[in-house]
């Protein structure tokens, strides 16, 4: 995959590293022109703000651990333990797109991190699906561009 900003080739081992790799399509003008509402950014800051504040519970005993993004494969076996639903859709997923196990790790930490905006104790299938969801420049889309 090519870098739009400098050109150059990005590649597998690194796009790994990414959290959320997400192709942006240009908003259409009747998207922006309807006056439907979404989430107000006061309402999505509350959710940020009561998943950290899960987190920071659920990390408390550990100093070096502050939220999702940080917690180890023993941290990750303790906290985002999967019904089967889940369990068999990131499998199917794992298996079409050959994922790495370090990716494999990023989903789970994404979906705890949804699963605790969600107020949720429990990883769910759409928790799940929205942590796939994070991941458009993998496999089938790496003809696109990332721009930085």
């Amino acid at each position: 995959m090519r870098c739009l900003a400098t050109g150059k080739i990005i590649s597998g081992p690194i796009l790994d590293r990414l959290d959320i790799q997400k192709y942006v399509n240009p908003v259409e003008f009747m998207d922006i022109s309807n006056n439907s509402k979404g989430v107000t950014s006061k309402e999505l800051k509350e959710r940020v703000e009561k998943a950290r504040a899960i987190q920071k519970a659920r990390f408390e005993n550990n100093a070096k651990v502050k939220c999702n993004a940080q917690m180890s494969p023993s941290m990750i076996k303790e906290f985002c333990v999967l019904d089967s639903e889940s369990s068999d859709l990131l499998k199917k997923a794992y298996e079409r797109f050959d994922y790495s196990a370090r990716c494999y790790h990023k989903f789970l930490k994404c979906a705890r991190t949804f699963a605790d905006m969600d107020g949720e104790r429990n990883i769910r299938r759409n928790h799940i699906t929205k942590a796939l969801s994070c991941r458009d420049l993998d496999k089938e889309q790496s003809s696109m561009t990332v721009v930085t």
